[in-house]
């Protein structure tokens, strides 16, 4: 009785041993500073076309945490941070007078190149925005 207990302990160790469980750890790439200047190519809010408003800035990161607009020479200064909410990468943006208040919002990134930066407000289609490199 010994011998046959002693096997089914040894079967089922053996068994077990030969499982296989791999968990997967995803580890969301993170959203780093765009380099170069940019410009608002499209602006949605409340599902209204508001880009013209921005036509004559030009947007750039030059530090970490930083955005600059720059209209006519003169240089307004925001908060651009970034980052990751479990797999989603978010942008919050922060201004602190119009028009540029208007780009204020902690956004979903939906595309992050070289060349485009696209946000959407949290399953909110009517909330956009996409900068495109100069």
């Amino acid at each position: 009785m010994n011998r046959v207990l002693g096997i089914i302990c040894l079967l089922a160790v053996l068994a077990l041993g030969s499982c296989t469980h791999e968990s997967k750890i995803v580890i969301p790439t993170p959203v780093t500073a765009p380099t170069g200047t940019w410009k608002v190519s499209s602006f949605l809010h409340d599902g209204s076309d508001e880009k013209s408003m921005f036509d004559n800035y030009v947007f750039a990161f030059p530090s970490t945490g930083v955005i600059t607009a720059t209209n006519s020479g003169t240089v307004k200064t925001g908060v651009f941070n970034h980052t990751t909410d479990g797999s989603v990468q978010k942008v919050v943006i922060d201004f602190d007078r119009n028009p540029l208040s208007r780009l204020d919002d902690d956004w979903d990134v939906t595309v992050n190149t070289a060349t485009e930066i696209d946000l959407q407000k949290h399953d909110d289609p009517a909330e956009a925005l996409h900068f495109t490199k100069q």
